[in-house]
């Protein structure tokens, strides 16, 4: 969803198109990072199950 708004931003003017897309980045980066460390906790939190269970 957020990167089709991006997309459609970047049409209107260059100096503002330059700013959103450095906000879009933004939120790339952080959902990117939000992914990745869930995904690691969640890995953690399945191993801690297993040695639990065994």
């Amino acid at each position: 969803m957020n990167i089709i708004f991006c997309k459609r931003s970047s049409v209107v003017n260059k100096g503002w198109s330059s700013y959103r897309s450095a906000s879009c980045y933004f939120v790339i980066y952080w959902v990117f990072i939000v992914v990745v460390t869930k995904r690691v906790i969640f890995e953690e939190l399945i191993s801690n199950l297993i040695h639990i269970l065994n």
